[in-house]
C-alpha cells in the first residue's frame, strides 16, 4: 500500500499535533527523571540525558517529520508501536490502513 485512503490521511492529520505533544510530554517527562536521580552524580545525568536527548530526537523525526500521504502508513505504525497510538484512536482507521500497519508491526515483532 503506497498511499492511505483520503479518510484516513484527514484522520491521522487530525491527530498528529496531539500525538506529537503526547511524545514530547513523555521526552520530558524521561529528562526529568533522570535529572531528578539523586543515586546519580552530574556526570552521569549529563550524559544520561545527553543520550537520551539524541535517540529520543531521532525517534521524534522519524514518527513526526516530513509528514506525508505517501509515507504515512510507516509513521502511523511507529505511533502505534511507540505507544502513542491509542485502540480507540487505531479504530478509526480504515480496516485496508490498520492491515498495512499491522503488517509493518508484524515486521518489527
Amino acid at each position: 500500500m503506497e498511499r492511505i485512503p483520503e479518510k484516513d490521511w484527514k484522520t491521522a492529520r487530525s491527530m498528529f499535533d496531539g500525538l506529537l505533544d503526547l511524545a514530547f510530554e513523555r521526552i520530558v517527562d524521561k529528562a526529568s527523571g533522570i535529572i531528578n536521580d539523586d543515586d546519580a552524580d552530574s556526570r552521569d545525568k549529563y550524559h544520561k540525558l545527553r543520550n537520551t536527548l539524541r535517540d529520543e530526537g531521532k525517534l521524534l523525526s522519524s514518527m513526526f517529520d516530513d509528514f506525508k500521504r505517501s509515507a504515512a502508513i510507516m509513521q502511523i505504525s511507529l505511533w502505534k508501536h511507540h505507544g502513542l497510538l491509542t485502540d480507540d484512536q487505531f479504530a478509526q482507521f480504515t480496516p485496508e490502513t490498520r492491515g498495512g500497519i499491522n503488517s509493518m508491526l508484524g515486521i518489527w515483532r
